[in-house]
């Protein structure tokens, strides 16, 4: 539960700062962004799964963990949202997993 309000107090935060005002929509860059994008998915995946989830983990890691786990939503949904990110990225799933991973096995920051 403290995971799900931790999450929202993130999401609420950054939906209050872009509401401040149109210059600092202007300011936003794309760093920032997609920083907020991604605490919206990890947000929206604490909600979905009532706080199930680990510890900043996307849509798309969940998905290719589904998968590896022989779960028909992983089967289904990791190629749907692999062929919406390809034009950004091959294997958008697989790479989420590995970052996710990566960061929480170092536990160090960025």
């Amino acid at each position: 539960m403290f995971y799900v309000l931790e999450t929202l107090s993130v999401v609420v935060g950054a939906i209050f700062g872009i509401l401040v005002g149109a210059s600092f929509v202007l300011l936003v860059t794309k760093q920032r962004l997609l920083a907020i994008l991604i605490a919206l998915d990890i947000f929206i995946l604490a909600c979905i799964t009532l706080g199930g989830s680990r510890r900043n983990e996307t849509i798309s890691s969940c998905l290719w963990t589904l998968e590896r786990d022989g779960k028909l939503i992983g089967r289904i949904g990791r190629p749907v949202v692999d062929w919406l990110f390809s034009p950004l990225e091959a294997n958008h799933c697989a790479t989420s997993y590995y970052v996710e991973y990566k960061l929480e096995t170092w536990g160090g920051d960025i």
